[in-house]
């Protein structure tokens, strides 16, 4: 830091250092490598067809071809293109009348990929249910009745009670009750999204974000309107269309 303070103390330069990406200035180099993963994720490469776009060049053009044709593997039934022979393999299978069955609940896909995505949803579904059992064999919130999974949990859980707000943003200064929720609002500063859906390569600060966007590619519809029979991905778009379509009969 004797850096800094003679840059400022000497010649008066507050933002001696830079982001040799956008440009952008700092006063002190320890602040560039956070700034840097805004970059990471950034999707520079745009396509000029549709809104489509890649942070990779090489992505880009693997997704223009789709729109020229351009496929290197067409099949012979439908000439649908592909741009990988397994892809087409892959394909073939549809007009075989090939099915992919969940032995859990029964739906049947046409595409594995589409079949492994609806397994996924099972798969976290099962550890979000173990996870929820687990905290409900230790420690009970008299305040609320909340079960935790440990007495420090239950601590970090009093601390919602109290309004206590000690985790600190360094960037905008907001504070939360916990690390884990200021862990996740920093990602709105770096632009980190860890959490990225397979199939159409959107990316998620949230896992619980993600499990509810991959219902809609596998239409899984979890929540049930007791009055209608209509399915909805989340509990709160059920109590949305049940206040406006029921509650007045």
């Amino acid at each position: 830091m004797k850096l800094v303070e003679h840059l400022k103390n000497m010649h008066h330069i507050t933002n001696a250092f830079s982001c040799d990406e956008c440009g952008k200035t700092f006063r002190s180099p320890v602040n560039i490598p956070r700034h840097k993963l805004i970059h990471r994720n950034e999707k520079r490469f745009a396509c000029d067809l549709c809104d489509y776009k890649a942070n990779q060049k090489v992505n880009l053009e693997s997704h223009k071809r789709r729109h020229s044709r351009d496929f290197p593997f067409h099949c012979e039934t439908c000439d649908r293109g592909f741009m990988a022979n397994s892809e087409l393999v892959e394909h073939r299978k549809i007009h075989e009348g090939v099915k992919y069955t969940c032995e859990k609940c029964g739906r049947s896909y046409g595409y594995r990929k589409n079949y492994l995505a609806h397994m996924r949803t099972h798969n976290v579904g099962e550890k979000l249910a173990r996870r929820s059992r687990k905290k409900y064999e230790e420690v009970l919130c008299e305040t609320c009745g909340t079960r935790l999974s440990s007495k420090n949990a239950l601590i970090g859980h009093m601390k919602m009670h109290n309004n206590v707000k000690d985790e600190e943003c360094d960037t905008c200064g907001k504070k939360f009750s916990s690390r884990s929720n200021l862990a996740v609002h920093m990602r709105s500063h770096t632009g980190v999204k860890p959490y990225k859906c397979h199939e159409c390569n959107k990316e998620f600060t949230q896992r619980t974000t993600l499990v509810v966007h991959m219902r809609y590619h596998t239409d899984e519809r979890p929540y049930m309107c007791g009055e209608c029979g209509k399915g909805f991905v989340t509990k709160t778009k059920l109590h949305d269309h049940i206040n406006k379509t029921h509650s007045m009969r």
